[in-house]
């Protein structure tokens, strides 16, 4: 994990106090990338993935969808 945070791949990793669970942030890496750094801790770990979007980003569309819901695209 150590040389998964120091090549960029992983941003964030965190483990919560009950000791079992975490999290952890990738950091800008292609989704093959992504998909061959989790593979290394399986069957150790497993992983949900959630895609996120920026909050600036999320604001942007989230206006564009309500102009066009109200049809002013």
């Amino acid at each position: 994990m150590k040389a998964q945070l120091q090549a960029g791949i992983l941003r964030e990793v965190h483990a919560f106090l009950e000791g079992d669970r975490g999290y952890l942030i990738t950091g800008d890496v292609a989704e093959e990338q992504l998909y061959e750094a989790l593979q290394m801790w399986l069957p150790f770990v497993t992983f949900e993935l959630h895609r996120t979007v920026p909050f600036p980003k999320g604001i942007e569309l989230t206006l564009s969808a309500t102009k066009k819901r109200a049809g002013r695209s």
